[in-house]
């Protein structure tokens, strides 16, 4: 505070200011930070067990599915939905005991007195070579945890803007349709038995029939199918 006479004014405080380039830095660290944590090294040893118990869940469905052939096809979608199931459920499970059996790593302290030399016990070979492999992907289970995220963020997005691409169809307004149609449409809903509420749509984006929604489903036809005969249907 300067004074000056009878007056005073206060001194001009020096602003502190942060740098733009800063906030990518600490955006880095607290991302760094957080692919350390136990939950991520859980994740990632997840994803690497996936890879053999995917693969061993895809042979053992091949061979059902091969001794299934002349069976009913029910019987094949029920076990299809069961190894669906589970392979929902492997991560999950490995996940969860990864996370469980994660053990912190205590901090390094010196010893006071120097070692004493004990016999080393002899370890199996097994035991040995899970070490090994313990030891050179626990490094990498960040990068990977980081890759499948990536991968997850970009096919969210491509689903996303299907979903758009779809939903927008599904508003856009339709093309004449023609009676013929209208009326074989609900003869095979009333063959079918299907209760729920069926529209027809001919749209000029589309390049081919599709069926979009599940409650309220919405038939698109291509504008070129009203060059074809009537009995498109």
């Amino acid at each position: 505070m300067a004074f000056m006479g009878d007056s005073w004014r206060p001194e001009k405080q020096p602003i502190i200011q942060r740098s733009e380039s800063q906030v990518p830095i600490h955006c880095v660290i607290h991302s760094q930070v957080l692919l350390t944590q136990p939950a991520c090294r859980a994740l990632g040893w997840a994803l690497l067990h996936f890879l053999w118990q995917g693969a061993l869940a895809a042979m053992v469905m091949a061979a059902c599915n091969f001794g299934l052939r002349d069976g009913p096809a029910r019987i094949r979608y029920a076990v299809g939905c069961i190894f669906l199931i589970l392979l929902l459920a492997l991560p999950v499970l490995t996940f969860t005991a990864s996370l469980l059996h994660a053990v912190p790593v205590p901090p390094v302290h010196l010893p006071a007195h120097p070692p004493v030399l004990m016999p080393i016990a002899v370890m199996p070979v097994p035991a040995i070579a899970a070490a090994d492999l313990q030891r050179t992907f626990t490094p990498l289970l960040p990068w990977i945890v980081a890759l499948w995220i990536t991968g997850v963020v970009l096919l969210s997005l491509r689903w996303l803007g299907a979903w758009t691409y779809l939903h927008r169809l599904r508003r856009a307004v339709s093309l004449p349709v023609p009676q013929e149609w209208q009326r074989a449409l609900r003869d095979l809903t009333r063959r079918a038995a299907i209760s729920a509420p069926v529209r027809l749509s001919i749209q000029r984006a589309t390049q081919c029939p599709r069926v979009i929604g599940w409650l309220r489903p919405v038939i698109l036809m291509p504008a070129a199918s009203l060059t074809a005969s009537t009995g498109v249907l």
